[in-house]
């Protein structure tokens, strides 16, 4: 099976809804979201970062997007700064190390959406192909919250089955990025993927 996603779905991936722009009343919002299979501390780490991610955006990239990778103990992070639309961890040679050197599912990937959308058909492009992500993380500017956590029962073929098969079930011209997201998040527990949200 393909991984087939056309221009068109890539581009209507990219629209979203306008920037929103992050105060502290939305750092202060952001909550811990518990993830049943990470330690405490890994959740409550998790949750520190979350609240790095919003103030790093906004006191350093005008509210645009920025990606913190971190390794499971939060001892190592390296933070990667994007636009209104999007961040490229591929512009930054340690990120692209520290992503393709690390075990299976060691990685945290963090970053917020300077709109109100959870996660975007890019992210969970992103949390299937790199086998070194373990969580991914959303926190809108609005200090919302959604987590995708590969679990002990975490089956890759069954969960990049249950994405392609949604895909494909769109013509390039009917192609609804939102609903993708929707349909896979719904579906996700059956290739072993927890999603959790605090919004």
């Amino acid at each position: 099976k393909n991984w087939r996603v056309g221009e068109k779905a890539i581009e209507q991936a990219k629209k979203r809804d306008h920037k929103i722009m992050i105060t502290d009343t939305a750092i202060n919002k952001v909550d811990e979201v518990k993830v049943n299979e990470m330690s405490k501390k890994q959740n409550k780490m998790l949750h520190e970062e979350n609240k790095n991610v919003l103030k790093k955006a906004k006191n350093q990239n005008s509210s645009n997007e920025v990606l913190s990778i971190c390794n499971n103990d939060f001892s190592k992070r390296i933070y990667i700064f994007g636009d209104e639309f999007g961040v490229d961890p591929n512009i930054n040679p340690d990120g692209v190390m520290l992503i393709n050197m690390s075990k299976r599912k060691e990685l945290f990937y963090v970053h917020n959406h300077p709109s109100t959308n959870l996660f975007s058909t890019t992210d969970i492009h992103t949390f299937l192909r790199e086998g070194s992500i373990g969580t991914m993380s959303v926190v809108t500017n609005q200090g919302e919250v959604y987590v995708l956590h590969k679990s002990s029962k975490y089956d890759y073929n069954k969960a990049r089955d249950l994405y392609v098969d949604i895909i494909n079930s769109y013509s390039e011209n009917n192609f609804d990025g939102d609903e993708v997201v929707k349909r896979f998040l719904k579906g996700c527990r059956t290739g072993g993927i927890i999603y959790e949200r605090k919004t």
